[in-house]
């Protein structure tokens, strides 16, 4: 015979499930709480207003920019990347074959990982050559372009921000973007194109008015591409009159220049 006990929790019971039946109102709904990750240079959540900058993190949710001009596009959350002892470098589409007597050889990968993110770095590192493979500075712009061995062929790499982290020490600019006296071009999305003289006097207002902002990236798909008289471009990315390679920089006085000389 059943309790008092157990016959009074019986019929709470039941009338808790007619109450919820009668009164939908009343049930409980769950959310799931955002989700965070990280983010690769040139991707984030589009803003309508102020230019996206991306850190570290950003939450899910938003349509994502996944233009990224001439670096090659991310992978599992990161981009492929060589890190140098605390720089960065990303992987580029553009192919390259470089004679050995315009390279110089900084080391080899000392670790392949999934998670660059969390390499130590005071080390050679990267998510896309292997360990063991030479890596190599172009002659006359180490700080800007590294070539190695990647997935059987050549690749060039260029200097960008990445986790944080952008200049070191007393860098500025031009020692990130290290092609002066080298400009052939310059290319702005859907304004033009500088060339000769021209160009490399429009580098010059670049790297000397440009003012660093922070280790962050833009989220645009607007790119300038300088085109150098070896062959080899570089790029940043572009929004109103801010650029982001290795950082972000502010130059009005660059995209001036650039309406007075473009083609």
């Amino acid at each position: 015979m059943m309790s008092v006990g157990r016959a009074a929790t019986a019929v709470c019971c039941a009338v808790l499930v007619l109450a919820l039946i009668l009164n939908p109102q009343q049930r409980v709904q769950e959310f799931a709480a955002p989700s965070i990750t990280s983010l690769p240079l040139g991707s984030g959540v589009e803003s309508s207003d102020e230019p996206a900058v991306l850190g570290e993190a950003s939450i899910q949710g938003g349509r994502q920019n996944a233009d990224s001009g001439i670096w090659a596009a991310s992978e599992n959350g990161a981009f492929p990347l060589i890190g140098l002892k605390g720089s960065y470098y990303r992987q580029m589409t553009i192919s390259v074959s470089i004679p050995s007597s315009q390279l110089t050889e900084v080391g080899s990968v000392e670790e392949f990982t999934t998670e660059p993110s969390l390499s130590d770095a005071s080390i050679i590192s990267s998510n896309c050559v292997n360990a063991g493979e030479t890596i190599y500075a172009v002659t006359g712009m180490e700080s800007t372009f590294l070539a190695a061995q990647s997935s059987g062929r050549q690749c060039l790499f260029q200097r960008v921000s990445f986790n944080g982290k952008a200049l070191t020490q007393s860098e500025t600019l031009a020692d990130t973007l290290q092609l002066k006296g080298h400009i052939q071009s310059m290319t702005l999305s859907g304004k033009g194109t500088v060339q000769g003289e021209s160009a490399e006097a429009l580098f010059d207002t670049l790297v000397n008015n440009s003012v660093y902002e922070s280790s962050g990236a833009l989220s645009t798909d607007s790119v300038l591409t300088i085109t150098t008289d070896s062959g080899l471009s570089a790029q940043m990315l572009v929004r109103d009159d801010r650029l982001s390679a290795c950082g972000i920089w502010s130059c009005p006085e660059f995209f001036e220049a650039f309406d007075k000389n473009a083609d």
